[in-house]
């Protein structure tokens, strides 16, 4: 009977042991292990907005390009780099003459761009060089009267804020100066017009 009732505890801690076994393989059976790897990387994008090159055109009358500084038979030229076209002189003699500068603005970088800033200068100054103060208003008086000067894009389109510049494209500024082909008048002596600067400030697009 003794003997009976320790095989009965034997069998019952064996089968206790059996059944921890069989959860363990149970939820062995049931793992997963999951694994992220990787990273993350900032390439940044370039920012390249520049002058890239100008033409002059007389568009076919006697207009010229110079500058002040020009030199017997060796007219000086605008001076271009990445950020400022500087220094050009368009030269009229006589009605009807026009001449015209188109200047390249190109985004060579990644990011679109738009346009923040055009200031454009509207207050024309006129310089005479009579030496007579008349004269000098005269002079004045006429190229105001028969001299446009216009900066607009070369469509012909006025240069305004939030014009768009997106990546790899490219537009062209316009610079015309034009001699009334109707009038019947000119200076005694040469007249300087000043007051047209522009400034654009391009910044990254939304």
């Amino acid at each position: 009977m003794k003997e009976n009732k320790k095989y009965l505890q034997l069998f019952s801690v064996l089968a206790l042991v059996v059944a921890v076994l069989g959860i363990s393989v149970g939820f062995a059976a049931m793992s997963q292990t999951l694994t992220i790897t990787g990273q993350a990387k900032v390439t940044p994008a370039s920012w390249d907005i520049k002058f890239t090159g100008y033409t002059f055109s007389d568009n076919g009358t006697d207009a010229d390009e110079t500058t002040a500084a020009a030199e017997g038979n060796n007219p000086a030229r605008p001076t271009l780099s990445d950020t400022t076209f500087s220094n050009y002189e368009i030269v009229l003699t006589k009605p009807g003459d026009k001449g015209t500068y188109l200047v390249t603005v190109e985004n060579q970088g990644d990011i679109d761009a738009v346009l923040t800033t055009a200031t454009i200068g509207s207050q024309l100054t006129y310089t005479g060089a009579a030496q007579d103060s008349a004269v000098k208003a005269s002079d004045e008086a006429i190229v105001a009267a028969n001299v446009t000067y216009n900066i607009t894009w070369s469509d012909g389109t006025a240069i305004a804020t939030n014009d768009t510049l997106d990546a790899g494209e490219s537009k062209v500024i316009k610079i015309e100066v034009e001699y009334d082909e109707d009038a019947d008048e000119l200076p005694q002596y040469p007249v300087t017009i000043t007051g047209k600067d522009v400034t654009l400030i391009y910044t990254q697009a939304d």
